[in-house]
């Protein structure tokens, strides 16, 4: 069993809705400076993870274990309740739909008695391979050969740092690092990757292309970057 505390807080207060323009303490402390382009924008079903299945280095499309209906209701009420102080509980075995057999958990997901606990959002963040006789990943798998493990990646040009190329680039030269899918089939084609008779797909590591030039970390500076 899993329980999830919400505790209201033990002041009265009166509060206000403001803008607030200050840095967040936290982005601070953790150093989160070196910002990157994220390509695509949503839709995790674009979010993939390099790591080993049948021995081999595999891609893994992101699949959340979420509760089922009369978990969600409950979930849901408990949220919405009065009596925010008291523990909410989750039987990890009952409470969540059915994922495939090779479903993995998250990395860094906490976990109690072997089962990995849900976030608080109330899913369970994790990991399914990317098999070509999935239809559902049809043009995620189009990325990759896992016969001659490599994927199409597209990065910046070693000799070039302006110019950007499309590689075949070793599977085990992306392990435990997270991408992205774009193309011609993947959120209305952005980017205007190849065409209905000749679609066209690639990988993007996350953090691969990095803003260069960024202003100072100020709202009003970056309003006026963008």
């Amino acid at each position: 069993m899993v329980k999830f505390v919400l505790l209201s807080c033990i002041f009265l207060f009166v509060f206000r809705v403001v803008s607030l323009r200050g840095n967040d303490p936290t982005f601070i402390e953790k150093g989160y400076i070196e910002m990157s382009f994220k390509p695509n924008f949503v839709c995790f079903l674009n979010f993939f993870f390099l790591y080993y299945f049948l021995g081999q280095p595999y891609l893994w499309a992101r699949l959340d274990r979420k509760p089922n209906k009369l978990a969600e209701k409950r979930f849901k009420n408990f949220l919405h309740s009065k009596q925010n102080s008291k523990e909410f509980f989750w039987n990890v075995e009952e409470d969540f739909k059915p994922v495939p057999e090779c479903w993995i958990p998250a990395k860094e997901i906490e976990q109690l008695n072997g089962n990995p606990m849900p976030d608080e959002n109330g899913h369970i963040p994790g990991w399914v391979p990317v098999e070509k006789n999935n239809k559902q990943y049809c043009w995620h798998s189009s990325v990759v050969n896992y016969e001659f493990e490599i994927a199409l990646v597209l990065r910046h040009h070693p000799d070039d740092p302006g110019l950007l190329e499309i590689s075949a680039v070793p599977l085990s030269d992306l392990l435990e690092q997270t991408l992205e899918l774009i193309g011609t089939n993947i959120n209305g084609n952005p980017y205007g990757l190849g065409s209905k008779k000749h679609p066209l797909h690639l990988l993007i590591p996350h953090g691969a292309f990095q803003i260069r030039n960024l202003p100072t970390l100020k709202h009003s500076d970056l309003l006026s970057w963008f």
